[in-house]
């Protein structure tokens, strides 16, 4: 380290890791990452345990909308380029369990249509998921600063546009899948 020079040293190779450590650099410290792992990349790597690969790359990334805050962190640390180009998907995620398939769709109307055609005996837990989902899509992901360098327009700016997560927070936020699971009486849920 040079002499004067200040050092973050960083404990974890995951994105946030990698992340603190590109905008450390860039902010002119030394930087250090430590990675139990032989490959930095945390949950946006794949590995094998078991004799299965758990694939656990990026199918989805969140923030790629152009011109938003969060795109740009993904631009600055090299996640994104200005001209990556994404596969225009219509689902999120899809389970095949046993003889059921069941498909989180871009589009909420048709996998609120689709869970209440598959379980219609579900269908107030299938109301209040999606429209939770509608609560945390209207969120903005506060990337634009540090909170600490935030001003009192920034803080409205962030209130105003994460007005219904506290909703989501109670609803799901101390629950695991495993739980939110066993909210749905199809028998999907298990798979």
């Amino acid at each position: 380290m040079r002499e004067g020079k200040k050092k973050i040293v960083i404990v974890g190779g995951g994105i946030a890791g990698l992340s603190a450590g590109i905008y450390g650099k860039l902010a002119g410290y030394d930087v250090e990452i430590f990675e139990k792992n032989l490959v930095a990349g945390g949950q946006c790597m794949g590995w094998n345990r078991k004799g299965c690969h758990i694939d656990n790359c990026i199918h989805w990334l969140t923030g790629t909308k152009k011109g938003t805050a969060l795109c740009k962190v993904w631009e600055t640390v090299g996640a994104l380029e200005k001209d990556s180009e994404f596969v225009d998907s219509d689902r999120f995620y899809t389970s095949i369990t046993g003889d059921y398939k069941v498909t989180l769709w871009k589009d909420l109307e048709r996998t609120e249509t689709e869970l209440l055609r598959l379980s219609p005996e579900d269908e107030t837990e299938i109301r209040k998921f999606t429209e939770h989902v509608r609560y945390a899509a209207k969120c903005e992901i506060p990337a634009e600063k540090p909170m600490d360098a935030m001003g009192i327009m920034d803080y409205i700016h962030m209130g105003a546009s994460m007005a219904d997560m506290p909703k989501v927070m109670r609803e799901y936020g101390s629950i695991d899948l495993q739980e939110m699971a066993g909210r749905f009486r199809h028998p999907a849920r298990s798979g």
